[in-house]
């Protein structure tokens, strides 16, 4: 989803992010309670909940409870206007999150809005993951949304960032520093680093307080020191991936 670009690291000064009045709208068109508005106010100020739970005068426990009630309650179209909302009169500069979010959420301005992202603000870097061919087969897509944007694909999953692109080749590099990397191939388990390129195998994580877990996700080696998850561990995960790069033209480039 959508998120302004800020240089500073300090908590951020809470904000309304939008007219009280507009608040109140979307109170009652989504029937959230008068807490439950207070709370999405507070959550787009970007603030940590255990900062949100002190303003609040409730126990942290009681605030991540009541956003779980609001995200039951808001449809995908609900929180695209909740984000439309948070960013009126800014420039969004950088997109970041779910791949088919960002598709999506661009799709939905032009249809119920008229208008592009790229009309509306002067996005530059996209830091995208949850889908395989971000760089490849989701990139015309993307730039047709947000206009000529720098797309960056981030790898990870609950446990972590496992990866990120660093650099303009068409992959990302793994956190090494962070996490213990294996991989299941035909011929066993091996260090993740040791796959040769073109070798493709079922990803192995741990760390020192991560028990070992097989994450389920198919790893294509490329050039050390460049890897892809191309989809799940799937049998037809290979054959999708290899049409994906016929269809793109991208055909295994980096």
């Amino acid at each position: 989803m959508p998120q302004r670009s800020n240089g500073e690291n300090r908590e951020p000064a809470p904000t309304l992010l939008a007219h009280l009045d507009d608040w109140e709208r979307i109170r009652v068109r989504l029937r959230l309670s008068a807490r439950e508005a207070e709370l999405i106010r507070h959550l787009f100020t970007g603030r940590k909940l255990q900062v949100i739970a002190a303003d609040m005068g409730l126990c942290l426990g009681t605030v991540k409870t009541y956003s779980q009630r609001i995200h039951h309650k808001l449809g995908v179209h609900d929180r695209f206007e909740l984000a439309l909302a948070k960013c009126r009169g800014e420039n969004v500069t950088l997109v970041g999150g779910v791949c088919q979010t960002a598709i999506e959420f661009g799709r939905y301005l032009r249809r119920r809005h008229g208008a592009y992202p790229k009309q509306l603000w002067k996005t530059q870097i996209m830091t995208l993951g949850s889908t395989p061919g971000i760089n490849t087969r989701h990139a015309a897509r993307l730039t047709a949304l947000y206009g000529p944007v720098a797309i960056r694909e981030i790898y990870g999953a609950t446990e972590g960032m496992f990866g990120q692109q660093r650099d303009d080749r068409k992959a990302w590099v793994p956190n090494y520093d962070l996490f213990f990397f294996e991989v299941q191939t035909r011929s066993g388990i091996q260090m993740l680093h040791e796959m040769k390129p073109g070798e493709m195998g079922s990803l192995v994580v741990s760390t020192p307080i991560l028990a070992r877990y097989r994450i389920g996700d198919t790893i294509l080696a490329l050039r050390p020191p460049y890897y892809r998850c191309i989809g799940r561990e799937k049998w037809w995960t290979a054959l999708d991936y290899r049409w994906g790069e016929l269809v793109s033209l991208n055909l295994g480039r980096l």
